[in-house]
C-alpha cells in the first residue's frame, strides 16, 4: 500500500499511542533541529529504536528528514571517505571558504548504479550551495555510470542455466565498469529487488559475487532498502537472505520505517559533523512512530506472519498463473513482496482500475508489473478477501480482450 509506506494498516492502535504521548506533542510544538544541538536523550533514543535492528555489522545510524535523503546523503558519505586523504589540508579552511566563495573541487569522483534503477536524489545537490564551508570542500565533481540488471526468466527451475549467464553478463559489466572508469569509483547503489523498475530480482549468488567485487575493488556498497527493508519480504531487511560474509557498507531505509536515514560501518565515519549538514536532520515525532513499528513488529512476531501469509497467497496465485496465464505472467515474490507481470501497459492499467474500483489498495510499476505492497499486519483472512475479487477480475480482463 503507498509504495511501500504503510507498516501497521491504518490508524494502528500502537501509531496512536504514540502520535499522542507528551513527547511527541512537545516535539509538534517545539520542532527542535537536530543538525548541531541535540536533546540530551537524543542517543539514547536512537538506541532503544533504530540499533535494536540494525543490519548486521552496522552499529552506527544517521537520520534524515525526507523519503529522498537517505540515499543522496549516504553517497556523499562514501564521497567524503573517498576523499578523507585530502581533507582539511589548509588550517584557515573555514574562512578561506566565506559565504560565497569559489572554492575549486580538487578531484573527481563517480559511482555506479543499475540502470531502471531509481535512489531517490542524488549526490551532487550541495554543488548549488556556498553557505557551510566543510561542505564545499569536499564536494567532488560525480558521475554517475549505470549498468544492466539482471532480466530473470521465469518460472526459475525452467531457465536455471540461462539465467547464471544473465547474471554473469551483468557482473562482468559491473567490474569493467569499475575498471574502465576514468574517475575513481566510490560507490555502487543496488536495490535488493528493483522495485519502481519492475519489481525485478536477481538471485543470492548475484548478490554475493557482487559483494565480492566492490570489497575487492575498494568500493562502498549502498543497499537501498526503501522499500524493501523493515519485515516485507519476510527478514527486517530484505539482503540478509544474501548470506554475505562481509556485510554492505551502508543500508539506507525509509517507507516501513516511517522516518529515513542509513545505517553504515564503522569505516564510514566521518571526522567533522558539519561535513554533512541538514537543519531537519532527523525528526523525533517520526522516531516515535518507528519506535512504535519496531517495538509492534517484534512483539507480535510480525515478521513470521508475513512469511506465511506470503506462503499462502503465493500457493492461490500459482493456479490463477496458470489458468489466467494470458494475463499473470513471470509471478514471483518475497514474503508479501510479490509482483507479476501483464503482456501490455494497457492492460496493466486495466486491471488496476478494475481492481481499485472492486476495493482493492494495489499498484503498478515499471511498463507492465503490478505490485503487491500490504501492510505487516495483512494475514490470510485479508487474502480471503482478495481472491474473489481478484478472479472477477481476471475473468473480466479475458472476457474483454479474449472473448
Amino acid at each position: 500500500m503507498q509504495g511501500s509506506s504503510i507498516p501497521l494498516g491504518y490508524n494502528h492502535p500502537e501509531l496512536l499511542k504514540a502520535s499522542q504521548s507528551e513527547d511527541t506533542l512537545i516535539a509538534l510544538t517545539n520542532t527542535p533541529t537536530l543538525d548541531i544541538t541535540l536533546s540530551k536523550d537524543w542517543c539514547k533514543k536512537l538506541e532503544n529504536t533504530y540499533l535494536t535492528v540494525e543490519p548486521k555489522g552496522m552499529g552506527n545510524v544517521f537520520t534524515s528528514a525526507t523519503g529522498v535523503d537517505p540515499n543522496e546523503v549516504a553517497l556523499r558519505a562514501t564521497i567524503l571517505v573517498h576523499e578523507k586523504s585530502r581533507r582539511f589540508k589548509s588550517s584557515n579552511l573555514e574562512t578561506e571558504n566565506a559565504v560565497g566563495s569559489k572554492a575549486q573541487r580538487n578531484s573527481k569522483v563517480s559511482f555506479i548504479s543499475f540502470k531502471s534503477e531509481v535512489s531517490g536524489g542524488n549526490a551532487s545537490s550541495t554543488k548549488a550551495d556556498d553557505i557551510v564551508p566543510l561542505q564545499k570542500e569536499n564536494d567532488s565533481a560525480t558521475l554517475c555510470s549505470f549498468v544492466p540488471f539482471p532480466e530473470l526468466k521465469y518460472p526459475l527451475d525452467n531457465y536455471e542455466t540461462e539465467n547464471k549467464n544473465e547474471e554473469k553478463l551483468c557482473l562482468s559489466s559491473v567490474e569493467k565498469m569499475i575498471e574502465g572508469q576514468f574517475s575513481p569509483v566510490a560507490a555502487l547503489v543496488v536495490e535488493p529487488i528493483f522495485c519502481e523498475g519492475g519489481d525485478k530480482h536477481a538471485s543470492n549468488d548475484f548478490f554475493r559475487e557482487l559483494r565480492r567485487i566492490t570489497k575487492e575493488r575498494g568500493v562502498f556498497l549502498i543497499v537501498d532498502e526503501t522499500q524493501t527493508g523493515v519485515g516485507t519480504t519476510g527478514t527486517f531487511w530484505a539482503h540478509e537472505k544474501w548470506g554475505l560474509e562481509s556485510p554492505p557498507d551502508i543500508v539506507t531505509f525509509s517507507s516501513k520505517m516511517q522516518s529515513s536515514g542509513f545505517y553504515f560501518t564503522d569505516e564510514l565515519k566521518i571526522a567533522q559533523s558539519h561535513e554533512i549538514l541538514n537543519k531537519w536532520s532527523a525528526e523525533p515525532i517520526k522516531l516515535a512512530h518507528s519506535k512504535a513499528v519496531v517495538d509492534t513488529i517484534q512483539r507480535d512476531d510480525l515478521l513470521q506472519q508475513n512469511m506465511r501469509t506470503g506462503r499462502y497467497l503465493m500457493s492461490h496465485l500459482r493456479p490463477l498463473s496458470v489458468r489466467y496465464h494470458r494475463v499473470i505472467r513471470n509471478l514471483r515474490g518475497s514474503g508479501t513482496f510479490i509482483s507479476f507481470d501483464c503482456p501490455t501497459r494497457e492492460i496493466q492499467q486495466r486491471v488496476l482500475f478494475l481492481l481499485r474500483s472492486n476495493g482493492i489498495m494495489i499498484d503498478g510499476s515499471g511498463t507492465s508489473t503490478i505490485r503487491f505492497r500490504p501492510s505487516l499486519t495483512f494475514a490470510n483472512k485479508h487474502v480471503n478477501e482478495f481472491l474473489p475479487k481478484f478472479e472477477l477480475v481476471l475473468g473480466a480482463i479475458y472476457d474483454e480482450y479474449w472473448p
